[in-house]
Order: structure tokens, then C-alpha cells, then sequence
């Protein structure tokens, strides 16, 4: 299973798939953004802050595009960008200073990496490296590994290239 933050944002990640498939099953339709928000933010109030993970919740549903954020004690705000971690406030200020409705495709991916960045080169706490999930009405894309430290690679073109079908 594992300890610590990671540990307790996989096991609660598990908890909620499985829950949200029970609840599928039982009403034989998709289950909406804010399903996954409640049962995610109840489990958490239970356990009054003592599980250690901070969540993005996000998804496009009949009620459109929704991102919250899920902290610890259970409370719930719901943002047009979101920002958690030990990289967070870097990776904010670069949100706050850039982020517009209207981004396009392109700009927003670009600002996403930015923002992720600067949190990555501003704390010694964070990784190394990003992973993109980008939620579409009609699509799920999800790139491992879009830009590594390591060899210093950027795949955003490969990501662009997805969204001309």
C-alpha cells in the first residue's frame, strides 16, 4: 500500500473509482463531476485533515467542463486553475499573472507547462518531470512524461498533433 501523501492520495483514488463503478452499475448511467466530488470530500471530513492528500477533481460532464480542488479536512473550491503541492505557489503566481478565458489550445498548454515549471524549479520538494491530462468533451488524453528534466524534452508538438483529428 505504501505511506505517506502519495499513499493516501492513491488509496483514495481506488476508494472513489470503485465507488463511483458501484454507482454506475446501480443507476445504469455515467456519474457526474460532482458525484465524484461528494463521496471524495466526505471520506476526507471523516477523517478530519488525518489523511494527507490534497486533490484535483476535474471533468466534463452534462453540466460541462468543472475543476475543484479537494483539501485534506474535506473543503471544496471550485477555480478555473488549480494549483496543490509543495510547488504550488510558484507554480500560481505564474497562473495568476497569465491565465485568460479565452486561451486557446496552444496557450493553454504552453501555460500549463510554465506554471508546472516554475513550481518544479522553485521547490526542492517537487519531481522532475510532467504529465498532462487533458479533458475534452468527447476525449480523454493523458501523456506521461510531456517534459523531463532529465533530457530536457518537450513533446507539446506531439500533443498539438492529437487535437488537429
Amino acid at each position: 500500500m505504501g505511506a505517506g501523501t502519495s499513499a493516501d492520495a492513491e488509496n483514495i483514488k481506488k476508494i472513489l473509482f470503485y465507488q463511483l463503478e458501484l454507482q454506475r452499475l446501480s443507476s445504469g448511467r455515467e456519474s457526474r463531476i460532482l458525484t465524484a466530488l461528494t463521496i471524495c470530500k466526505n471520506f476526507l471530513y471523516e477523517y478530519k485533515g488525518n489523511i494527507s492528500a490534497s486533490l484535483i477533481i476535474g471533468g466534463y460532464d452534462i453540466m460541462g467542463p468543472q475543476l475543484f480542488s479537494v483539501h485534506p479536512h474535506g473543503s471544496t473550491y471550485s477555480l478555473p486553475f488549480i494549483s496543490m503541492g509543495s510547488g504550488s505557489l510558484s507554480a500560481m503566481s505564474v497562473l495568476e499573472n497569465s491565465f485568460k478565458n479565452s486561451l486557446d489550445l496552444n496557450s493553454a498548454l504552453i501555460l500549463s507547462k510554465e506554471s508546472i515549471l516554475a513550481g518544479i524549479y522553485n521547490d526542492m520538494g517537487s519531481g522532475n518531470c510532467i504529465d498532462l491530462c487533458i479533458i475534452l468533451k468527447d476525449c480523454l488524453i493523458f501523456n506521461r512524461n510531456t517534459w523531463n528534466s532529465v533530457n530536457n524534452s518537450c513533446s507539446l508538438e506531439i500533443l498539438k498533433e492529437n487535437f488537429k483529428n
